[in-house]
């Protein structure tokens, strides 16, 4: 019997990713990034700033080292400039608050995954207030790339009137109204969510353009007399014949020629790329018993539902944008 050359690196690397993340919350919540922000400290001075007893500082900010994230010279301490840019509050490209929902209200979620794949039925309950402006802000912050991306994709200038559908804090919306001046929107979002995004585009730029509705989805009046349609991280959402339901609700209050964008984790047929898609399937499984879709389905679901595909287009990072019309 020939002895095998394999070793397990590989799956110790990966089940030992939950040890990285918790150590990337834990320094974030304690203001580890914050702290270093201004330059380079030692691990007495990070203590006291932090007030975390030195110990553990060092624990803390050694992990961070081993990962990539801060920077250590003899006991002096800086962050990587990824940490600066991204997790030191230093700059407009603030992923906190990503971390935060991540932390405190998804990772406990997946300890529930897998209840959620042997029963294919979400595992999520109710969020208070707070955990809502949590997950709300976290994701516009983990969309921003996309959103941001999306009118240089695609053009707004032909059309008068935009509907953003569980668009969260209108992130999107927002994002073509500030650069076309003669586009108005509608964002249609739970009541729960529409509080949070009404609070948080007060007194912002093209506020005014920016009608906030509250319904649901499946169960309220879909707005109408809307020229073009956004559904951003809304399909993989929910299992297939949820979705079909949805984007035949979509279409019943879409006029003929209306166009529908779908921003989402679209992947290849094999659902492997992106991968960071495939990941995400566990956490859209949980939350509605959904999952990342691949164009082809992106394709068949809206056929199935009244409208043309039209084309699949890259956005930014693992998103993209599937193109369709009324009709």
């Amino acid at each position: 019997m020939t002895e095998s050359s394999e070793t397990p690196e590989q799956i110790l690397r990966i089940s030992a990713g939950y040890m990285a993340a918790k150590f990337l919350f834990v320094a974030s919540r304690i203001g580890l990034f914050e702290a270093l922000a201004q330059g380079s400290r030692t691990v007495a001075q990070l203590s006291s700033v932090i007030d975390v007893p030195e110990r553990s500082t060092r624990i803390v900010a050694d992990a961070m080292v081993s990962v990539g994230l801060v920077n250590r010279e003899g006991d002096a301490y800086s962050n990587a400039p990824v940490a600066q840019t991204f997790l030191a509050g230093a700059t407009p490209a603030d992923r906190r608050p990503m971390l935060r929902w991540w932390d405190q209200i998804s990772y406990p979620t997946w300890q529930r995954l897998e209840a959620a794949v042997r029963t294919g039925e979400p595992q999520t309950a109710p969020l208070s207030a707070a955990e809502q402006t949590m997950l709300s802000l976290g994701m516009e912050v983990s969309t921003s790339a996309s959103a941001a991306a999306l009118p240089g994709r695609y053009s707004f200038s032909a059309h008068q009137r935009l509907l953003d559908l569980g668009g969260g804090t209108g992130s999107f919306a927002r994002a073509a109204l500030g650069r076309n001046p003669q586009l108005s929107a509608t964002l249609f979002e739970l009541p729960q969510t529409a509080v949070v995004a009404a609070r948080h585009v007060d007194g912002l730029a093209d506020r005014d353009r920016l009608n906030i509705v509250e319904g649901d989805l499946f169960d309220d009046p879909i707005p109408k007399d809307h020229d073009v349609l956004l559904l951003a991280n809304v399909i993989h959402l929910f299992p297939p014949d949820r979705s079909r339901i949805l984007l035949s609700r979509v279409r019943e209050a879409a006029p003929d020629g209306a166009r529908l964008l779908l921003v989402d984790l679209w992947t290849d047929p094999t659902h492997t790329d992106p991968a960071f898609a495939a990941l995400l399937s566990g956490e859209f499984l949980l939350v509605g018993g959904g999952q990342a879709y691949s164009v082809e389905e992106a394709a068949e679901l809206l056929a199935d539902t009244g409208w043309r595909f039209d084309e699949h287009q890259p956005l930014a990072g693992p998103a993209s944008l599937v193109l369709a019309t009324a009709g």
